[in-house]
């Protein structure tokens, strides 16, 4: 004959995570989850500016050895409102770039147009200021064959 299965009695000495035990631990790794998307939306807005400073100074180099090669005017034209600038010859338009929704170029001492000459020149010296998020760069541009720098801020 079998004998019946004894049941243990449930005893405080049991294993095992009460519920408040797995709240705590689960707020602490959803803590910790909130910081990394936070840290990584920030770099991710960085590099998306690094990369537009990037792409748009490579444009105003293209511009200026558009016109040094093609032996013409080419004028660079900051559109704010359409967020957009473009290169253009007296001929047509050389290209057109976007430039992002976060990202806002204020004019400076340099304002929204200027060109390069045939030699290579630019039209004139100043400054464009460049804001993105509470950031502001500035692009100098001095006399002479179009050389510029970028003071990150």
């Amino acid at each position: 004959m079998r004998q019946p299965k004894e049941h243990k009695s449930r005893t405080s000495n049991e294993k095992g995570f009460t519920l408040i035990e797995s709240l705590f631990v689960l707020s602490i790794f959803l803590m910790i989850i909130t910081i990394c998307f936070q840290l990584n939306f920030t770099s991710h807005q960085e590099f998306k500016t690094r990369l537009f400073l990037r792409q748009f100074t490579s444009d105003i180099q293209y511009g200026q050895q558009y016109a040094i090669s093609n032996s013409t005017l080419v004028f660079i034209t900051i559109d704010t409102n359409g967020h957009a600038y473009t290169g253009s010859t007296p001929a047509g338009r050389v290209f057109r770039k976007q430039i992002p929704r976060d990202i806002d170029i204020l004019p400076g001492t340099m304002g929204l147009k200027f060109h390069f000459v045939p030699s290579g020149n630019i039209s004139k010296a100043g400054v464009l200021y460049v804001i993105h998020g509470k950031k502001t760069s500035r692009i100098h541009f001095m006399l002479g064959k179009g050389r510029f720098y970028i003071n990150e801020g």
